[in-house]
């Protein structure tokens, strides 16, 4: 959740960041914003933020941290997600990968019908990329949790 500055917004910039970005194939699939952050596009929700620090939306009932707990608790109680164990496609499921550094909530990334996963990078850009990996280590630390829900048609 570091990271604001525009300049990073290129691929080159990013990999210092990211040291392994490029090994996932990335795809730059929208330009920089601070309009929603990683969680809500997780989520699937790209009008607003999701954080806990009551400026921005945080869904009833869930205690406003970022604990790697909680995080589990939107995607399950309030998204419908449930726990599973490979982050390999699965037709007619939509998966969520969460990744943190200790207990410390960094970053989601949510799996596309392709199987391509998809990603918010901070207040910078959307990406599209092939593995979850390529955004291991650096500031988000790793992937601790992957969950699913059946994939739903969106209008």
């Amino acid at each position: 959740m570091a990271m604001a500055e525009p300049e990073l917004c290129s691929f080159d910039k990013l990999k210092q960041w990211l040291p392994k970005l490029m090994d996932g194939n990335p795809k730059r699939m929208s330009p920089c914003t601070k309009r929603y952050n990683c969680l809500a596009w997780a989520a699937g929700c790209a009008r607003k933020k999701w954080a806990p620090n009551g400026r921005n939306y945080w869904p009833n009932g869930i205690p406003p941290n970022w604990n790697i707990d909680t995080i589990v608790r939107i995607f399950g109680e309030v998204l419908g997600y449930e726990r599973c164990d490979s982050e390999e496609l699965e037709p007619g499921w939509e998966k969520v990968a969460i990744y943190a550094s200790g207990y410390v909530f960094e970053h989601a990334a949510r799996q596309k019908e392709t199987g391509k996963w998809t990603s918010k990078l901070g207040n910078l850009l959307d990406i599209d990329h092939d593995t979850l990996d390529c955004l291991a280590g650096g500031d988000y630390g790793s992937v601790v949790r992957v969950m699913k829900r059946r994939r739903t048609i969106r209008p």
